[in-house]
């Protein structure tokens, strides 16, 4: 479906990296139409650069010293052959540039209207360091490289855990599926998507289940069960056989939840995101997930994201 039909008219609500904006400007030269574009694309790498020189120390931000790829990862994209590699080789090139992006402020930041944001941010969890109110609550250069790859082309995406990421994903997935255990978040949710996007463009590209846990949640280890929350993980209502482009586990009992993110994810090319990874509770994710996948490490003090791309070996 085209995006227009997602969105209806008017400006789409993100804006775009400092890179994009001077590509978008040098294409947009030599018309009236194209130098409004070039003005505002300059002022965009204006906007950027006076962020940059307002930086918040790295500690606090994503920064390239930060930004990890597995070993090896440029030399397997290098390698990988066919059609099949041309998300692999993106990957690469689009955790490259994230990393340069995170040290001058110039990742790409959707604006973000009270009305629309889910959750909150207190200080000192700026859009520097994390996704917005209205953008998955990933580490900044995690969430560039994901916003570089997912172009919509088709894409299908799942997420355990609804809230600020699930309009996003809205706006660039083909269609979305949604896994919540709390009415209350849920309905949220909604709401939210609701207000951005045509309800026929709902009801045919979104999925939205609500899935209780099946014991009582009293502590952090009952959240992280995968016996209380094994249906929540085990997503029995999918059709044999399905598939996602982009899969993100931010949810409960989230290692269960990766295990079984690892069958459904695309064999090639297949995004998986886990938010958090800091956390002592999701230090077994590098042995549920195929070693030879390329990886992506954005981990600053405020906490880690990973980021894994597919691979067949």
């Amino acid at each position: 479906m085209a995006a227009a039909a997602k969105v209806g008219s008017g400006t789409a609500p993100w804006t775009v990296s400092g890179l994009e904006a001077a590509v978008q400007a040098q294409h947009g030269a030599g018309s009236e139409e194209g130098g409004q574009a070039d003005a505002d694309s300059l002022a965009a790498v204006q906007k950027r650069f006076e962020k940059a020189v307002a930086l918040p120390p790295p500690e606090f931000r994503s920064h390239a010293s930060g930004m990890t790829l597995s070993p090896g990862a440029a030399a397997a994209a290098a390698a990988c052959s066919g059609a099949a590699c041309d998300l692999v080789r993106r990957f690469v090139l689009a955790a490259q540039e994230a990393a340069a992006l995170s040290d001058t402020g110039g990742c790409a930041v959707q604006h973000c209207p009270d009305a629309l944001g889910i959750g909150l941010r207190p200080l000192p969890y700026t859009a520097f360091a994390f996704g917005n109110c209205c953008e998955p609550f990933y580490n900044r250069g995690a969430l560039e490289v994901v916003r570089q790859l997912v172009d919509g082309a088709g894409m299908r995406g799942l997420e355990w855990f609804t809230g600020s990421s699930t309009s996003w994903f809205l706006a660039r997935l083909a269609h979305l599926t949604s896994v919540e255990t709390a009415k209350g978040f849920a309905d949220k949710a909604r709401s939210v998507a609701q207000a951005q996007f045509e309800p026929a463009w709902l009801d045919s590209g979104w999925d939205l289940q609500l899935i209780p846990p099946q014991g009582p949640v009293t502590t952090f280890a009952d959240t992280e069960s995968g016996e209380v929350f094994e249906e929540y993980c085990a997503l029995r209502f999918l059709p044999h056989g399905a598939r996602f482009d982009i899969i993100s586990v931010q949810g409960f009992a989230r290692m269960a939840c990766l295990a079984r993110a690892v069958q459904l994810l695309a064999p090639q090319g297949g995004l998986l995101v886990l938010p958090q990874a800091q956390r002592p509770a999701y230090r077994g994710a590098a042995a549920i997930v195929p070693p030879h996948w390329l990886r992506l490490s954005d981990a600053h003090e405020m906490g880690e994201t990973v980021v894994w791309m597919s691979m067949q070996k």
